[in-house]
């Protein structure tokens, strides 16, 4: 039921639910969907119609909450609260790129922001629910990533995944970073 004759990419699935992303060639458009797998309720957190470098594509779900982004050109990350059905935007106070989320099941957002261009000042940050942003971890000049995915310790920590390349030879590796 999931699977339709669009292309269904970056799939993650927490629980009942499953947020995926969904291109739409004939629309031109992309699209950010959240679906319950036991009651087949889809529901739609973001579209983007395709444009100049535009993009809208899917974070992580867990729990009750899901964490995607979208750039139209400047990217914004958005957590969605799946049961009171809010969707709420990153505070992003220099404009800067905030992309490749990953939410814990208390709400807890992971994103990467960074200034254009590959290599260009890229930071890990985490935004509690309701509280203020923090760099945890920073990549040196000339290196970038693409991709977080957080995950909870039994003891009470957050391990973030995150993927790490060169910008000049694209060599890429996987780096951790454990958040108290």
């Amino acid at each position: 039921g999931v699977n339709t004759r669009h292309w269904e990419w970056h799939p993650t699935v927490s629980g009942d639910w499953l947020l995926f992303g969904r291109t739409n060639i004939s629309r031109r458009v992309d699209l950010v969907l959240i679906r319950n797998l036991v009651t087949g309720e889809t529901r739609q957190l973001g579209e983007l119609r395709w444009g100049n470098r535009t993009i809208a594509e899917p974070g992580q779900v867990n729990g009750n909450y899901s964490a995607w982004y979208r750039c139209t050109p400047v990217c914004n990350v958005f957590l969605y609260d799946i049961a009171a059905r809010t969707t709420m935007r990153i505070p992003n106070p220099d404009r800067r790129q905030q992309y490749d989320p990953s939410v814990t099941s208390d709400g807890t957002v992971y994103f990467l922001r960074s200034g254009r261009g590959c290599g260009n000042s890229v930071r890990l940050v985490r935004r509690p629910l309701g509280g203020p942003s923090k760099v945890i971890a920073s990549l040196g000049a000339g290196r970038d990533s693409g991709h977080t995915y957080a995950l909870e310790n039994d003891d009470g920590t957050t391990t973030v995944l995150f993927d790490r390349y060169r910008c000049s030879t694209g060599a890429w590796d996987v780096l951790k970073v454990i958040d108290p």
